[in-house]
């Protein structure tokens, strides 16, 4: 309907195309980088709602998202720009229905089962989309260990100096070693997710 009441047509083709969206996730796998944000929008939101303290996370949107992105970039469905300005959308929404003075964490960044670093085009657009928004949620913390991009912590330090805020800094080599040293095999150990008040 608000695209038939629309002079522009490329405000029409982005409600069309957001319709479509909508009506596939997620009752249906997301096949796409806006699919797949749609997607875990509509879901924080209802858990958000049905918890009525609005705890849910997205978890590490670098670790779900990059493979939705590689290859909307490779089709041509999708260029960086159009990628950011979703997902600073995607930080926007999440500030209209989680409440003050909560903590709905985000971590990016760390090392997968094998030691290598994650850190990737959708670790660098998250905290670009800190920058961009500048907002209180979500919550975003980078994983640092010894193989952090220097470029990618310069930029979060950066971010910190100039009052962002964010991202909060976790010590990942200290922390996956702690969590086998309580008996988590590595590949859980290097998947941990920080709850709220970073417990």
């Amino acid at each position: 309907r608000l695209a038939d009441q629309t002079d522009d047509p490329v405000r029409a083709d982005e409600l069309h195309n957001l319709a479509i969206i909508c009506r596939r996730v997620p009752a249906y796998p997301a096949r796409t980088f806006h699919e797949a944000l749609q997607s875990a929008h509509f879901l924080l939101f209802a858990l958000n709602y049905v918890e009525g303290c609005g705890l849910s996370s997205p978890g590490s949107i670098d670790r779900w998202l990059t493979p939705y992105l590689v290859a909307d970039l490779e089709a041509g469905r999708l260029s960086l720009d159009q990628a950011q300005e979703l997902l600073d959308n995607f930080f926007i929404t999440s500030n209209f229905y989680l409440g003050r003075g909560l903590a709905v964490g985000m971590l990016l960044g760390g090392r997968d089962a094998k030691g290598e670093p994650i850190d990737n085009e959708v670790t660098w657009m998250a905290l670009h989309a800190l920058d961009h928004v500048r907002l209180a949620y979500p919550s975003t913390g980078l994983r640092v260990h010894a193989d952090t991009d220097p470029e990618l912590l310069d930029f979060a330090l950066q971010l910190l100096a100039e009052g962002v805020s964010q991202p909060a800094l976790f010590n990942d080599d200290v922390i996956t070693r702690g969590l086998q040293a309580i008996g988590l095999p590595r590949e859980d150990a290097c998947d941990y997710m920080n709850s709220t008040c970073v417990e």
